[in-house]
Formats: structure tokens, sequence, C-alpha cells
């Protein structure tokens, strides 16, 4: 067996081992639990509360509905629909595996209601989930 075959087949127990790892979220008072179609997503900012024109991360834990930890690809976007506006920056995403993530880079830049936009993806299960979010001054 050639070499390559060999880093395939050790890539693909690889992954196959890290989408069966469980992943039961918690609810905890610091932190926001959201449903998709087919994904749980335990959110939390840090600092909270977040505040105009101040960077801010968001950490988020993601688990299928068979309560396995999502491995995929994650893509975010903020808006104010009312605006019709998103965010000036694009957040860096920090994967720390068994379905948790750092997104860092956050700027709202003026008060009012703001989306948080999590395009899940990767998977057998894609999934979009939205969080609104209201800033104060």
């Amino acid at each position: 067996m050639s070499p390559l075959v060999c880093v395939g087949i050790i890539a693909g127990l690889m992954m196959s081992a890290t989408s069966t790892l469980a992943c039961p979220i918690k609810p905890t008072n610091t932190r926001m639990i959201v449903n998709g179609k087919t994904h749980t997503l335990a959110f939390t900012t840090t600092p909270k509360p977040v505040q105009v024109g101040k960077t801010f991360s968001v950490s988020l834990e993601i688990c299928d509905d068979n309560d396995k930890a999502f491995f995929g690809t994650i893509k975010t976007s903020t808006t104010m629909p009312l605006h019709k506006h998103g965010m000036n920056y694009l957040p860096s995403v920090e994967v720390f595996g068994k379905g948790k993530f750092k997104l860092d880079g956050f700027l709202f830049h003026m008060p009012g209601h703001w989306q948080f936009v999590f395009d899940l993806r990767g998977t057998d299960k894609p999934d979009r989930i939205t969080i609104k979010h209201m800033l104060q001054q």
C-alpha cells in the first residue's frame, strides 16, 4: 500500500472519529442555546455585554441532532436588517475540536437590531442558524 493511500485512510478514520464524539450541550446562565434545522448551537460573547464600537469574540459549541460534535466549517456574517448593511469586519475562526469554536474580531459600529448568521457546512447536514441581537447605546 502506498504512503498516500495510508495517509488518506488515516485522515478518513480521524474524520469518522471526530464526527462521532458526543457533544451534549448543557444550558448555563452565561450562554444562549439556539436550535437550527439539524444542529444546536450554544452562543456566548466576550466581553458581555457587547458595546458599540468595541471588538468582541463569540464562542460556539455546536452539536447535530444526534448529539454528535459538529466537525465542518463555519461561515459567519452579521447584518442590520432594518438598515440593510452588515459589519465592516470579517472575524477569524479558531477551531478547538469537539464542536467548539471561537470567532474573533466582531465590531458593531452602531446600536440597534443586529443578526448573527452562522452557515454550517462540510457535513451531510448543512444548516443556517440566525441569532437576533439588540445592541443598546
